[in-house]
């Protein structure tokens, strides 16, 4: 089994983000739990995502929070990345909930970023995740 990432994002009465909390569940190859990892740049962003206790983030698709850092566009403000590849024809992309339903990307922020506002999504929770997935 490989290990599975949920993104918690909840939105404020207006429809703008305000949380974003990463759940991992799953099993790595040698047997031990899936964790919640990090890795900051040099710009002071940081890179989150689920994987091994040991290792490199996954190359296959698979969901990041992303905080920007202090030297870069939206200090300390999140966005959602889908990172990794796909099989063609597939890409990596954002779906909401258990129906897989798309979440529509920002050509420039990516998905979900915290400094915009989604009308859609006032007051509620969502869960969205990356999964590989054929481009219509």
């Amino acid at each position: 089994m490989s290990c599975v990432s949920i993104v918690e994002v909840t939105f404020d009465e207006n429809g703008k983000p305000i949380k974003y909390h990463l759940v991992c569940s799953g099993k790595c190859d040698d047997g031990s739990e899936c964790v919640n990892r990090s890795v900051p740049n040099q710009h002071g962003g940081v890179r989150e995502w689920c994987g091994c206790p040991t290792g490199d983030e996954p190359t296959k698709c698979h969901t990041v929070i992303y905080r920007h850092g202090h030297g870069e566009s939206h200090p300390g403000k999140h966005v959602i990345l889908c990172a990794g590849g796909c099989d063609e024809p597939q890409h990596c992309t954002l779906v909401e909930g258990d129906n897989s339903k798309p979440v529509p990307e920002d050509p420039e922020d990516g998905w979900l970023p915290e400094w915009k506002v989604y009308p859609q999504y006032k007051d509620k929770t969502i869960f969205v995740r990356c999964q590989c997935r054929k481009l219509r």
